[in-house]
């Protein structure tokens, strides 16, 4: 959903990626598919200006 943006850089999602266990339920329940996978088992930040803060994937 790259056409949709809200305020660009100003986001304060923060993805910790030595936490993540590669889940991958970030992908799934974010509306704006803000994460992707990097490689098999971990998640990156994908579009972090597409982030509307909904606090889903926390």
């Amino acid at each position: 959903m790259r056409d949709l943006r809200y305020l660009r850089g100003v986001t304060t999602l923060a993805y910790e990626n030595e936490r993540c266990i590669g889940c991958g339920n970030c992908i799934l329940v974010c509306p704006h598919s803000v994460f992707a996978r990097d490689g098999e088992r971990k998640v990156r930040l994908a579009d972090p200006d597409g982030c509307m803060e909904c606090g889903a994937c926390a």
